[in-house]
C-alpha cells in the first residue's frame, strides 16, 4: 500500500513539474498578433483578414505607458501607404491601410485579448468607446476613449501583452 501511495505521489510531482516547465518555455514562443476586421456590407458583422496586419516580429519598440508601437524599418518599407497628407486623410489608419469603419483585434497565442476601432473622422457621428488606433510617426498609438467617467475598462494594459513584449525585448 505504501508503494502505491509513493508511486501516485511521484507521478503527481512529475506532472506538476512538467506543467510548470511547459509554461515557462511558452513565454519564449508567445506570439503577439494584430488582425484587421472589415465590416461586411450585408450583415454588418466584422470579418477578420486571413493574415495579421503585424506581429511582434514587426515591432521595433513598445512604449508601454503611452501605448505607442514603433515599427521596424523593414516592415514600414513593405507597407503600401498612400501618398496622402495627414490633414486630408479621413478616419482609419493611413499607415495600416484601414478605413474608419474597420476594427482591430489583438491576439496572443490565438487568444483574443481585446479589440477596438480606428481613428474616426472629425465629421463622423460615431465616437468609439474603448481602444482606438491613431497613426504616429513610424508607428501607431492605441488610446482609450472613455466618455462615461472612467467606467469603461481599459484593456490595453493586459499583463499577457506586457509579458510577451518583455520576453521579446521590445521595451
Amino acid at each position: 500500500m505504501k508503494y502505491i501511495i509513493c508511486v501516485i505521489i511521484g507521478l503527481m510531482v512529475i506532472t506538476i513539474l512538467g506543467c510548470d516547465s511547459s509554461n515557462s518555455s511558452e513565454g519564449n514562443n508567445a506570439r503577439f498578433e494584430v488582425y484587421i476586421g472589415e465590416q461586411d456590407t450585408l450583415s454588418g458583422e466584422y470579418i477578420l483578414r486571413d493574415k495579421p496586419v503585424f506581429t511582434d516580429e514587426d515591432i521595433k519598440s513598445y512604449e508601454w505607458d503611452m501605448q505607442i508601437i514603433k515599427f521596424k524599418q523593414e516592415y514600414l518599407d513593405q507597407l503600401d501607404v498612400p501618398n496622402i497628407k495627414d490633414k486630408y486623410y479621413i478616419g482609419g489608419s493611413r499607415l495600416l491601410g484601414t478605413q474608419a469603419s474597420d476594427k482591430f483585434y489583438i491576439y496572443i497565442n490565438d487568444e483574443l485579448i481585446y479589440d477596438g476601432f480606428f481613428m474616426q473622422s472629425m465629421v463622423s457621428s460615431f465616437y468609439p468607446i474603448g481602444a482606438v488606433i491613431f497613426d504616429v510617426k513610424d508607428g501607431i498609438q492605441i488610446r482609450h476613449n472613455d466618455i462615461i467617467g472612467g467606467k469603461t475598462k481599459d484593456l490595453r494594459y493586459d499583463g499577457r501583452i506586457k509579458d510577451v513584449m518583455k520576453t521579446k525585448g521590445l521595451f
